[in-house]
């Protein structure tokens, strides 16, 4: 489940910062062009932005294309939120906000996490780039990140600057 156990989790659920942020143990190697996780703090916090590594107005569309079979999952999704899949989305849990907008997302993917998690478990069929088959409910799961920001108009998501 990669880091979504910590978003279905009570870990965060008494913290008082104004902001929190989840990033990739493996930031370097990922995102080894944008500035270094110690400088992250530094970026403009405003309760309206959202930091992201990897944002992308055609997340549904590059979701569909590098993982054949995920669509009827999305489709699926979207129809139960009455969301939509434009809009500038996250292609992964890389992402720091505002506690607030941060506790309205909890919210809102552990409702979703457990109507899917129920229904299907962990057994998705789609694909998954080689070695990464046992990741498909962490890889669907980060989509929800994705819809979930994309329609949130009241939110700007800025790209985590390089270097």
């Amino acid at each position: 489940l990669s880091e979504h156990r910590l978003f279905i989790s009570e870990k965060l659920k008494d913290e008082k910062c104004p902001y929190v942020g989840f990033m990739t143990w493996r930031w370097f190697q990922k995102n080894k062009f944008m500035i270094p996780l110690e400088q992250l703090w530094q970026l403009y916090r405003s309760p309206e932005i959202v930091w992201a590594a990897w944002p992308d107005k055609n997340w549904y569309r590059k979701s569909c294309i590098d993982h054949p079979g995920i669509k009827k999952y999305l489709d699926e999704l979207i129809e139960l939120t009455g969301f939509e899949s434009d809009g500038t989305g996250l292609l992964a849990n890389q992402f720091i906000c505002s506690i607030d907008v941060y506790r309205d997302f909890e919210v809102w993917f552990r409702k979703y996490f457990y109507l899917f998690h129920t229904k299907y478990g962990y057994n998705y069929d789609f694909f998954v780039k080689d070695n990464y088959m046992n990741r498909q409910p962490a890889v669907f799961y980060e989509r929800f990140a994705a819809l979930y920001f994309a329609n949130r108009k009241d939110l700007i998501i800025k790209q985590i600057p390089n270097r």
